[in-house]
């Protein structure tokens, strides 16, 4: 299973217009003059903030071949404002025994991304 990581200005425009909407700020990890967080309060300053700064995460379905992630890939290469898009394949982490590794409350296997 492939999938496509990175970040958009869409999703940061998601995540700011609910923090907008709760009544919270968003604090940068920039920090001003004053060696403090720059704390933004609306949402476009919200938003630009956290494009800067948000780690990539899962823009696509699981795709079952990486030909159809490298077009979802260029797709939003064209399309949106994107940052960091990368490529990642599921991957079932080991034991010492070779068996995958299964989580105690659900009972199946886990899993990670790992670039492809």
């Amino acid at each position: 299973m492939f999938a496509v990581f990175g970040v958009t200005d869409t999703v940061c425009e998601e995540r700011a217009a609910k923090l907008v909407a709760d009544g919270r700020h968003y604090r940068s990890k920039q920090l001003d003059d004053d060696d403090e967080p720059i704390c933004y309060r609306g949402g476009v300053e919200i938003a630009s903030a956290m494009f800067e700064e948000m780690k990539p995460v899962k823009l696509s379905p699981a795709y079952s071949n990486r030909k159809e992630a490298e077009q979802y890939k260029q797709l939003a290469e064209r399309s949106v404002k994107a940052r960091a898009l990368s490529i990642k394949k599921r991957v079932h982490p080991l034991d010492d025994n070779g068996y995958p590794v299964v989580d105690p409350k659900t009972k199946k296997p886990k899993y990670t991304w790992e670039p492809a």
